[in-house]
């Protein structure tokens, strides 16, 4: 993914586009009122601190635009982001986290997966975080889930039959699809599923599909496992495979490079029948 680089400049415009006080935006980043003075003055680089102050303005709804060819760095507010009408309090195993939101005169819930939540912190389930865990990286990572939201209302293909909820994949979250991958049906990211090529929107491995295929299931059966496969899927898994014949193949975290250690072993599996 393309790095963001923000300058000092564009922070003090960010704020004053929201109309924050410094010590508003001290106090929504969680830093020191010192930290957003020292980012402002252009004496504190990349740090985390810093970090969480560009993160803060995010989640404000300001969007940072980079420099270019034809124009310097600046700021503007985020496009058509919804509106949360009620913090999430709790969340399901099954469901993920609900998110009452407001969106162009609709009113709906939002469901984001456990696995979204914990794939944007980069953290293990294995660490088994709490419900206060969760909440916390909702609160972080706010604007990009809102963003994501959006993108799933647009794109319209995860809503219930009678249109009051609405599930965000994996690949609605900007942050976790590469910039070369985005819309694609077949994605690798060292976020998800360690790395491992899994149908996009999903943490399901192509292998698993494939082997299926192999061993004599049908499509028709394994989509009552993954019903969100289509003939369009399998072509594309094949595709995948045949450029990379080693798909599949796990590297052990201890002989893994950093950015390819599998973080979680949860694999989607097909229940046998009765």
């Amino acid at each position: 993914m393309t790095i963001e680089i923000v300058i000092p400049p564009q922070v003090r415009a960010g704020r004053a586009l929201l109309g924050w006080s410094q010590e508003d935006l001290a106090r929504k980043a969680g830093v020191a009122i010192t930290t957003v003075r020292d980012v402002e003055a252009e004496k504190r680089a990349e740090t985390a601190a810093a970090g969480e102050v560009v993160r803060a303005l995010q989640n404000g709804g300001v969007e940072f635009v980079p420099g270019s060819t034809t124009g310097g760095p600046g700021v503007r507010l985020a496009r058509g982001r919804p509106n949360v009408i009620r913090r999430p309090q709790a969340m399901s195993a099954w469901d993920g986290l609900p998110v009452d939101i407001e969106f162009q005169g609709q009113r709906f819930t939002a469901f984001v997966t456990i696995e979204i939540l914990e794939d944007l912190a980069e953290i293990d389930s294995e660490s088994h975080p709490s419900l206060q865990d969760y909440l916390r990286i909702f609160d972080h990572y706010r604007g990009t889930i809102l963003d994501g939201i959006r993108v799933a209302f647009e794109r319209g293909a995860t809503w219930s039959r009678d249109h009051q909820q609405l599930r965000v994949r994996a690949i609605d979250i900007r942050d976790l699809v590469p910039d070369d991958e985005w819309d694609q049906l077949v994605t690798t990211n060292p976020k998800v599923m360690g790395g491992m090529p899994v149908f996009a929107g999903s943490r399901v491995p192509i292998e698993i599909v494939l082997s299926s295929l192999d061993a004599g299931v049908n499509l028709e059966e394994l989509k009552l496992s993954y019903p969100f496969l289509t003939p369009a899927h399998i072509e594309a898994a094949r595709a995948y495979k045949q450029e990379h014949p080693s798909v599949g193949t796990r590297v052990s975290s201890s002989r893994a490079p950093g950015a390819w250690k599998v973080k979680s072993r949860r694999v989607a599996r097909r229940v046998p029948k009765e």
